[in-house]
C-alpha cells in the first residue's frame, strides 16, 4: 500500500515522499471507511510526512515505478 500510496502522492500532488512517508496516509484510508468518522461533521487528519529529499533520485523513480504497477494489479484497499 505504501508504494501506491507514493505514486498517487506524486501523480496528484507532484509531492516526492519516501514510501515509508507515506504510512499516515493509509491511517486516513481506514478512517474512512469507519461509519461513525464518517458522519463527523469535522475532522482533521494531520499526517507528518518527512523523507524523499535525501532518497537518490534513482531510487524514488523504482519506487515510483513499484507503485505504479501495484496500481495496476490492486485495489488500494
Amino acid at each position: 500500500m505504501l508504494y501506491k500510496l507514493q505514486a498517487l502522492l506524486m501523480d496528484t500532488e507532484k509531492i516526492q515522499l519516501e514510501p515509508s512517508a507515506v504510512a499516515g496516509l493509509a491511517g486516513l484510508i481506514q478512517l474512512q471507511k469507519d461509519h461513525a468518522v464518517q458522519h463527523a461533521k469535522a475532522a482533521t487528519h494531520l499526517v507528518w510526512a518527512t523523507g524523499g529529499s535525501m532518497v537518490p533520485e534513482e531510487q524514488m523513480q523504482q519506487d515510483y515505478q513499484t507503485g505504479k504497477r501495484l496500481w495496476e494489479t490492486e485495489n488500494i484497499e
